[in-house]
C-alpha cells in the first residue's frame, strides 16, 4: 500500500494471496487495498472466498470490496443473500446488504423480500442501509417497498433512516432526475 494503488495494481496476484494470509490484519488490509484496485477476475474470485472468513472485519471488507465490482459481482448474489439471511454479526449482514444495491436490479429483483425485515430491523444502521440499497436499484424497487418506505419516512425513530425514505419517495416525484444517488457506501 505504501507503494501506492498504481504500484500494487502491477502486483494484483499477490495482493489477492494476502488475502489468505494467516494474520486477520493482513486480510483485513488486503481486502482495503482490493477496493482501490481495479476490479479483476482473480480478485473477485478471491473475495468470495474471504466472505466466509472466521474473522467479522475481514468478512465485512470482502463484501465491501466486492461492493466495488458492481454489476460485475452480479453472479455473487446467492453468495450474498446468504449473508444476509444467516450471517450472525449485524456488521456483516449490512455491508451484504449495502452490495446488493451495487448489483443490478434485474439480479436482486427475484430476492426484494430480503429487504422487508431490514427495513423494520431494530438496528437504525441496517434500516438506512436497506433504504439506501433499495434507492440505489432504482424507481421500481422503491415502489415495490413503497408502502415501507412511507411508513418510515414517517415514523421512523432515527432522523438518518427518516431523510433516506422520504428522498427515495421523492424521487419518484422526479422522474426525469436520477433516483439512484452515486452508489452510496457504507
Amino acid at each position: 500500500r505504501a507503494l501506492g494503488v498504481e504500484a500494487a495494481a502491477a502486483h494484483q496476484a499477490k495482493v489477492a494471496a494476502c488475502l489468505a494470509d494467516e494474520s486477520w490484519v493482513v486480510r483485513t488490509l488486503a481486502c482495503e487495498l482490493v477496493q482501490e484496485l481495479p476490479p479483476s477476475p482473480a480478485g473477485k474470485t478471491a473475495l468470495l472466498q474471504v466472505v466466509g472468513d472466521l474473522d467479522a472485519d475481514v468478512r465485512s471488507e470482502a463484501l465491501r470490496a466486492l461492493g466495488k465490482y458492481g454489476e460485475d459481482a452480479d453472479d455473487c448474489v446467492k453468495t450474498i443473500i446468504e449473508v444476509v439471511r444467516d450471517e450472525g454479526v449485524l456488521k456483516v449482514r449490512t455491508s451484504a446488504l449495502w452490495v446488493l444495491g451495487q448489483l443490478s436490479l434485474e439480479v436482486v429483483k427475484p430476492f426484494i423480500e430480503d429487504f422487508d425485515l431490514a427495513l423494520y430491523h431494530k438496528d437504525p444502521r441496517f434500516r438506512l442501509t436497506a433504504v439506501e440499497a433499495l434507492a440505489n436499484l432504482g424507481p421500481e424497487m422503491i415502489i415495490k417497498r413503497k408502502d415501507h418506505l412511507d411508513s418510515l419516512s414517517g415514523m421512523d425513530m432515527d432522523e438518518k433512516v427518516k431523510e433516506a425514505a422520504a428522498a427515495a419517495l421523492k424521487a419518484l416525484e422526479q422522474p426525469d432526475e436520477d433516483v439512484t444517488s452515486p452508489r452510496s457506501s457504507i
